[in-house]
C-alpha cells in the first residue's frame, strides 16, 4: 500500500476536495475540505458489501460552518423519552427523522456501487431510510476514543515538580482515502487545559433530566451550545487536524474551531469529566 497519493486534478487543487490529506506520507484531516468519505458495510441478500458514503462537510451557502451546525440541530431535534411504567424503565419513541434530513442535505454519493447516478442513490436511499439513521450513527458519529491504560507501577514516585495537568485525549476515526483507493485510519489528538470546578459544573449542568409526571416521561435534556463553548475554551490545540493546510494550533484556533465536528467536542468533553466524576465518587 502506497503512502503517496495519486496524482489527479482534484488532489492538486489549491482546495482539497477530499478530507484526507498527507503531510510526509501520514494522514491528515483537513476540515476545511468539501468533501469526507466514511466506510459503510451494506448487508443484501445475507452478503456484505463494503462501500464509501461521501458527505459534503460544508453545505450551507450562507456559511461554511453549516455541517456543524446542522449537526447539533439534528441530536437537539432526535430526543428520545424513558417510560416508566410499574416501576420498568422503557425506552420511548426515538425520532429518526433528523438524522435523516441531516443525511439528505450532506449526501454527496455511494462509491463501489452498481450506478454512479447521485438521484439513483438518492432514490435507493429512500426505498431503505434505516440506512440514513446508520449512516449518521455509524459514519457520521463513527468517531472513538482511543483507550489507553498504564498500570500504575508501585516503585514510581509522584513528581512533584510537573506543574502541567493537562489532558491529551486521542480519537480515532476510519475514512476512505479516493487518492490512494484504501481507508485510513485518523488520529486527532487533542491537548486541553485542566478542567476546573467550574469546568466541571458547567457540563454537568448542561446535561439535565426531566420527569413528566402525567405522562411518566424521563427526559435527557443536552445544551450543546454550552457545551460547544466549554469544550471552545479548554482546547488548545488539536494533532492530526488541519485547517486549510495549517496545523490546528492555539494561535490560530479561533479560525479552525467552527470546522471541528462537534462530535469530536462532545467525545472529548465526556472522557475528560467522566474521570472527575470518578474522582468525586
Amino acid at each position: 500500500m502506497s503512502d503517496t497519493p495519486k496524482k489527479d486534478s482534484r488532489t492538486e487543487s489549491k482546495k482539497p476536495v477530499n478530507a484526507v490529506v498527507f503531510e510526509s506520507g501520514i494522514p491528515k484531516w483537513e476540515l476545511t475540505a468539501d468533501e469526507i468519505s466514511y466506510p459503510f458495510l451494506v448487508e443484501q441478500k445475507g452478503k456484505e458489501f463494503l462501500t464509501f458514503v461521501v458527505m459534503r462537510q460544508h453545505t450551507d451557502v450562507q456559511s461554511p460552518k453549516g455541517f456543524s451546525y446542522a449537526y447539533k440541530h439534528a441530536l437537539q431535534a432526535a430526543t428520545t423519552d424513558t417510560r416508566l411504567d410499574a416501576n420498568v424503565m422503557e425506552p420511548g419513541f426515538f425520532n429518526e427523522a433528523p438524522f435523516r434530513k441531516f443525511v439528505d442535505e450532506h449526501f454527496a454519493g455511494l462509491l463501489h456501487a452498481t450506478s454512479t447516478s447521485l438521484d439513483e442513490q438518492r432514490a435507493y436511499l429512500d426505498k431503505n431510510p434505516f440506512l440514513k439513521t446508520r449512516i449518521f450513527t455509524e459514519c457520521v458519529q463513527g468517531t472513538a476514543i482511543e483507550e489507553t491504560f498504564e498500570s500504575a507501577d508501585p516503585e514510581s514516585l509522584l513528581d512533584l515538580t510537573l506543574a502541567d495537568m493537562s489532558h491529551k485525549i486521542t480519537l480515532i476515526q476510519n475514512l476512505f482515502c479516493p487518492a490512494t483507493d484504501d481507508v485510513r485510519e485518523m488520529k486527532l489528538v487533542h491537548h486541553c487545559e485542566e478542567e476546573t470546578e467550574k469546568d466541571y459544573q458547567t457540563w454537568r449542568k448542561a446535561r439535565k433530566s426531566r420527569y413528566n409526571i402525567r405522562k411518566k416521561e424521563l427526559s435527557t435534556l443536552e445544551n450543546y451550545d454550552v457545551m460547544e463553548a466549554l469544550y471552545n475554551r479548554m482546547v488548545r490545540s488539536v494533532e492530526g487536524a488541519l485547517f486549510k493546510g495549517k496545523p490546528c494550533e492555539e494561535g490560530i484556533k479561533d479560525k479552525w474551531l467552527p470546522y471541528l465536528p462537534l462530535e469530536q467536542k462532545l467525545l472529548v468533553l465526556t472522557k475528560i469529566f467522566e474521570r472527575t466524576q470518578r474522582k468525586n465518587a
